[in-house]
């Protein structure tokens, strides 16, 4: 049985919904499972469908609505009424569904307690940056690091390679300058040898006129 904090805790939350009638007094209101439905509907939209739960004021069809909810939707939030407890349910017998309330009210702040953590998890590892390296078969993890940083990396890592590739090309410009220097130069060389051949040779030339020249004087005397 819940103590009056219990109690009213659970008055302001059903108050939060906006339902398809009045609930004036909880267990009469509540007796048929609709209103119920209709909180978990709120709720878990996907989870509830509505049409399975019709108004009614018999035991036996409040009952089947009980039933229905029991094993559609409470049984997936682990809250599994016994067949005792929906029978108290459908007669509108008095605290039973207080605490039927009360549990399904904690049982949703904890599932959204645990949805909330999820999520804050999922967007936590979606801001990390996972760093592996395939080892044969196997995949090591080298580094986990957060996005941001993972991005600041990635642009160094674009901006080092622009660098690298302009730094190739002008190495390229040199190794071509260097070319033409050193063909520059072999044709220079070569034109030194084939002067240096036309000198020798003039000189072999003026050393036999010399001789012709002597030998020409010495027959005058």
């Amino acid at each position: 049985m819940l103590d009056a904090y219990e109690l009213q805790d659970v008055l302001k939350w059903v108050d939060s919904f906006t339902l398809s009638r009045p609930s004036k007094k909880l267990s009469r209101d509540f007796a048929d499972a609709v209103l119920l439905a209709e909180i978990l509907k709120y709720e878990f939209p996907k989870l509830v469908e509505l049409h399975n739960y019709a108004g009614c004021f018999a035991i036996k069809e409040r009952m089947k609505n009980w039933d229905i909810l029991n094993q559609k939707v409470l049984k997936k939030l682990q809250i599994n009424l016994k067949r005792e407890e929906m029978e108290k349910l459908a007669k509108a017998e008095s605290n039973c569904i207080e605490q039927l309330l009360h549990n399904v009210m904690n049982k949703i702040k904890l599932v959204k307690e645990m949805q909330m953590k999820e999520l804050e998890r999922n967007e936590s590892l979606s801001n990390i940056v996972t760093i592996t390296k395939q080892i044969g078969d196997h995949v090591e993890i080298q580094q986990v690091i957060p996005y941001t940083n993972f991005e600041e990396l990635q642009v160094k890592h674009e901006e080092l390679q622009q660098e690298f590739e302009t730094q190739k090309l002008h190495v390229h410009d040199l190794e071509e300058e260097i070319k033409e220097l050193r063909n520059a130069l072999e044709s220079k060389s070569q034109i030194i040898q084939d002067l240096d051949a036309r000198l020798e040779e003039s000189r072999k030339k003026s050393h036999l006129s010399m001789s012709s020249i002597r030998k020409s004087l010495a027959n005058l005397f």
